[in-house]
This record gives structure tokens, C-alpha cells and sequence, in this order.
């Protein structure tokens, strides 16, 4: 299973979403995420997992940003 790591903090709405859900559609299967965004990204992404059938497999919040583990499987 491949592993990777997006930093989407330097990003502003609509970026953060556009760019994940084209790097989870294109990415091999399975394969883990470890996402690092701003707070206002936060909603978008978590329903963009739930659309895609994405699993959550943590998250976690330090100051703004976000931290979440992600297990894409199809």
C-alpha cells in the first residue's frame, strides 16, 4: 500500500478539495493519505471522504490546521 503525504495549508477554497479529490481519484488503490489543511478546508474534505467512500482512520488539530489519515481503497 502506498503512502503519501498532501500538505494542503497554503491553499484557499476551492483549492484544498479540488486538488484532493484529484489526487484520490488518480492515486493507486489502496493507499494512505496523510492530509495537513486549515480549519476552513475541514468540512469540504470530510464530506469529499464520506462521497468517495474514503475512511478516516484519524484526525487530530494543532493551532489551525488539521491533520487527517486517510485510507483510499477504491
Amino acid at each position: 500500500m502506498q503512502t503519501y503525504s498532501l500538505d494542503l495549508t497554503g491553499y484557499r477554497c476551492p483549492m484544498p478539495l479540488l486538488i484532493a479529490k484529484q489526487t484520490f481519484i488518480n492515486c493507486s488503490k489502496p493507499s494512505q493519505f496523510c492530509l495537513l489543511l486549515n480549519i476552513e478546508s475541514y468540512i469540504d474534505i470530510k464530506q469529499l471522504c464520506k462521497n468517495l467512500a474514503i475512511d478516516i482512520l484519524d484526525e487530530s488539530q494543532n493551532n489551525q490546521q488539521i491533520r487527517m489519515l486517510l485510507k483510499v481503497n477504491r
